[in-house]
C-alpha cells in the first residue's frame, strides 16, 4: 500500500485545443442566457460571487505562489476565464438550482442541461479544428489533495452533528459527486 501511494502524481495536467476556451465562452453564454429567461437570479448571484472567488484563488493567488502554470502564458487571460470564472459561475449557478429543489424533472433538466453543454463544449473543439493551438495547465496539489478531502469530511460531519436528516445529506453528497463528475469527465 505505502508503494501504490508513493507512486501518486500530485500534479493535474490539462491539455486543450484553444477551441474549447471558445466553445466553453458560448455554453457559458447559453447558461447565463438559460438562467436570465428563467429568472434565477439567486443562482445567478452565486455564481458570479463565486466566479470571482475561484479567479482570484486560481488565477491570482495560486499562479503568484506557483501551483499553477499555464503554457503558452501569453493565453493565461483566456484560460483564467473559462477554468476560474466560467466553471466557478456555472458549476455553482447549477448546485443552487440543485439546492432550491424544484423537483425530480428540474433536477435531471438543469444537469443534462450543465453535462451536455460541457460535453458538447469538448466535442466541438476535437472536430472543428478552427486554430493549430494547444494549451497545456499544470496544477502542482502537494499537500492540497488532503486540504481538500479534510475539508469535505468535516463538512459532512458537521451535517451529521447538526442533525441533517439523511436524505438532505445524501443530496448533499449527490450534488457534489455529479458536480466533480461532469467536470472531470
Amino acid at each position: 500500500m505505502g508503494y501504490f501511494l508513493l507512486q501518486i502524481t500530485y500534479d493535474i495536467i490539462r491539455v486543450f485545443d484553444f477551441e474549447y476556451l471558445i466553445f466553453d465562452l458560448i455554453f457559458f453564454l447559453i447558461f447565463l442566457t438559460a438562467l436570465i429567461i428563467k429568472k434565477k437570479k439567486i443562482p445567478i448571484h452565486v455564481g458570479l460571487i463565486c466566479g470571482i472567488i475561484f479567479l482570484i484563488i486560481d488565477g491570482m493567488f495560486w499562479w503568484n505562489m506557483g501551483v499553477r502554470e499555464i503554457s503558452p502564458r501569453k493565453y493565461k487571460f483566456y484560460v483564467d476565464f473559462m477554468m476560474d470564472f466560467s466553471y466557478g459561475f456555472v458549476a455553482f449557478s447549477w448546485v443552487m438550482i440543485m439546492f432550491e429543489r424544484n423537483g425530480f424533472k428540474q433536477t435531471i433538466l438543469w444537469t443534462v442541461f450543465l453535462y451536455g453543454g460541457w460535453l458538447l463544449a469538448t466535442t466541438l473543439s476535437q472536430i472543428l479544428p478552427l486554430m493549430d493551438l494547444e494549451i497545456i495547465t499544470i496544477r502542482h496539489m502537494r499537500n492540497l489533495r488532503i486540504i481538500e478531502i479534510v475539508t469535505v469530511l468535516c463538512g459532512y460531519t458537521l451535517l451529521i452533528f447538526l442533525k441533517y436528516n439523511y436524505k438532505t445529506i445524501l443530496f448533499i453528497f449527490w450534488t457534489g459527486f455529479m458536480l466533480s463528475f461532469m467536470m472531470e469527465s
